[in-house]
């Protein structure tokens, strides 16, 4: 995963100059505002200190406080967080008194004790060695606040304080959902990828940026990992990014937003109260027809491997059986005439197994494997290969399967002319999986293959030679030729540039544009593609995206490893065998109607 604060996620806290040192003393009463200060890290950090304020929320960690009476700088916040099991008899509303030693949490549980900048952390006080309760209070109002803020202006000064965040708020990422609790929320609607709608370069970062200052996590208040129940989950068991909010109340505070110790941390929103989103993105039975008189998708299916227990994939033959049963209910609804498939395994008989597992479904003899010879590229292989399923009752394959196997790819692309059973010209179909953007892969980026810093991630200069090498592959098919798969590149990134430089037509862009078909740290985009060559786009009749997968979450998926249930017609860790997480990647369907020969 990559860093959350490089990608732009939150707004840090703005570090300013520390407030004088009060005078040491075995401990004195001050109020909240006094603790928290104008600063990211509190002028009493380390000492021992009582204070007063009025119950505002329940953590499992703990509570906050906050009190209203301004008593300390303008821009400090009037709530705090206290660590402590001693919870007995609280509740909103209930005023205390409580003594503590002054600390700064951080992600990781790491606490800052010693006098240092301290951006990114939340204060509290720990050690609480008094906790007075004194009676009921009236609980203080939450303060309004939409995003972004104002310039200059961070969450800093809300830090422990009921707010409601008003909206409407999208929901834009739930990765984390099913292991932290955790939601990303958006201010301005559905948020894509910067190189998705920009060119690299600029424009692209300063679109980042910006919606960085539109979000803002949203936390279940549990500091626990695996929360059972599921929070924020509707109907059919699911929150689909797209899903709406009119406004949210909560408590302010700040810590971890990533899924691992050393990810970034940012400003959360613990929600005190259950939160009703809004289906805005419903779920569909089937993808919208695209018309003609033939039907092509492409289907990343996410690491369909048959060998278990080898690092990728399924780990058991549970786990199999859970990834195939929803695989097959997802192309069983696709119901294409060819498929062209990534991620599956690179070994002889992966393909033939989905559709063997098809013809189950669906009837004997319904698809069939392109036989074709494994991939074994020269330069890095892979596990995973590229691979084509059709029916033979709707289209012959005409001639042997073709790989590049040019020593730039790692994952040969595919070709395969098909000729319609019923009668019509030729077409080629060419599927592809170009080089990954993650800067950790198998292989150290060189100069050119490192991150550049224009929004394309790492090895862009790899698949610009794997775009121009499939354009060349592509034309040595014939004329009439589809490309489609995931080159791992963004709508506007140089190798879809490239091809449709090329001369081949940006299907998707033509019949269904803002389309997206993955989501990655909160933000939509096109990885996966369709384009032909100039003769096959006049054959084309519509193309679109199904949204089975990229916004639905995680937690849903195949995998058993912590997993809780999510609705009450699931099975106990909410899976189902139907289409909806069956891999991160959407589907991308093209209706063709291929001319009559001469």
């Amino acid at each position: 995963m990559l860093a959350l604060a490089a990608a732009g996620w939150f707004t840090p806290a703005t570090a300013r100059p520390a407030e004088p040192r009060p005078e040491a003393g075995p401990s004195a009463e001050v109020s909240i505002q006094q603790v928290q200060g104008s600063g990211a890290t509190s002028p009493w950090l380390g000492r021992v200190v009582t204070v007063q304020g009025v119950v505002n929320g329940l953590l499992s960690s703990g509570f906050t406080m906050q009190d209203d009476a301004a008593d300390g700088p303008l821009e400090a916040s009037r709530g705090l967080q206290v660590h402590t099991r001693q919870r007995q008899g609280l509740e909103p509303g209930v005023r205390v008194r409580v003594t503590g030693r002054v600390e700064e949490f951080a992600p990781g549980g790491e606490r800052l004790k010693a006098r240092q900048p301290a951006a990114g952390t939340t204060t509290q006080l720990t050690d609480v060695s008094l906790l007075e309760r004194l009676g009921s209070a009236t609980l203080p109002p939450a303060v309004p606040v939409r995003l972004p803020l104002p310039a200059g202006q961070t969450l800093e000064r809300y830090e422990g304080m009921r707010v409601t965040l008003q909206g409407p708020l999208t929901v834009v990422d739930h990765a984390l959902l099913g292991r932290f609790g955790q939601l990303t929320l958006s201010a301005e609607g559905r948020q894509f990828m910067p190189t998705e709608l920009q060119r690299p370069g600029a424009q692209a970062l300063a679109l980042a940026q910006r919606q960085a200052q539109q979000r803002i996590v949203l936390d279940d208040g549990r500091s626990s990992a695996n929360p059972s129940p599921v929070p924020f989950l509707g109907a059919e068991g699911t929150l689909r990014i797209g899903d709406t909010v009119a406004a949210v109340t909560g408590v302010i505070d700040e810590g971890p937003i990533g899924a691992r110790v050393g990810d970034a941390s940012g400003y959360r929103l613990q929600a005190l109260q259950p939160v009703n989103f809004q289906r805005s993105h419903p779920r569909t039975a089937a993808p919208r027809p695209v018309g003609g008189s033939l039907k092509v998708a492409s289907f990343n299916v996410l690491n369909y491997f048959l060998t278990l227990e080898g690092g990728r994939g399924a780990e058991s033959a549970q786990e199999l059986q859970r990834q195939r049963a929803k695989i097959v209910a997802a192309l069983r609804a696709i119901d294409a005439d060819v498929l062209g498939l990534m991620e599956i395994e690179n070994r002889p008989d992966a393909a033939a197994d989905l559709a063997q597992a098809l013809n189950q479904a669906m009837g004997a003899g319904i698809y069939a494997a392109v036989p074709a010879p494994l991939a074994a590229p020269a330069d890095g292989a892979d596990a995973i290969q590229v691979a084509l399923l059709y029916k033979p009752g709707r289209v012959r394959p005409v001639g042997p399967a073709r790989r590049d196997e040019r020593p730039l790819h790692h994952r040969p692309p595919l070709a395969q002319a098909f000729e319609p059973v019923a009668g019509g010209e030729r077409f080629s179909l060419i599927v592809s999986h170009f080089k990954s953007k993650r800067c950790d892969d198998e292989r150290p980026a060189d100069d050119a293959d490192a991150d550049q810093g224009d929004g394309q991630g790492c090895f862009n200069a790899r698949r610009v030679r794997q775009a121009r090498a499939l354009a060349e592959f592509a034309q040595a098919q014939g004329p009439r030729s589809l490309l489609i798969g995931d080159l791992n590149a963004y709508g506007q990134e140089d190798p879809v540039q490239l091809l449709r430089e090329a001369g081949f037509v940006d299907l998707l862009q033509r019949f269904e544009p803002g389309a997206w078909t993955y989501v990655f740290q909160g933000r939509a985009g096109r990885l996966d593609h369709a384009l032909a060559s100039p003769a096959l786009a006049a054959q084309a009749i519509g193309a679109t995206v199904w949204h089975i997968n990229a916004d639905e979450p995680p937690l849903l998926d195949y995998k058993l490893e912590g997993r809780q249930p999510a609705c009450a017609r699931c099975a106990a860790d909410g899976w189902r065998p139907d289409a909806f997480r069956s891999s991160d990647h959407d589907p991308v369907i093209v209706g063709l109607r291929p001319a009559r020969r001469p």
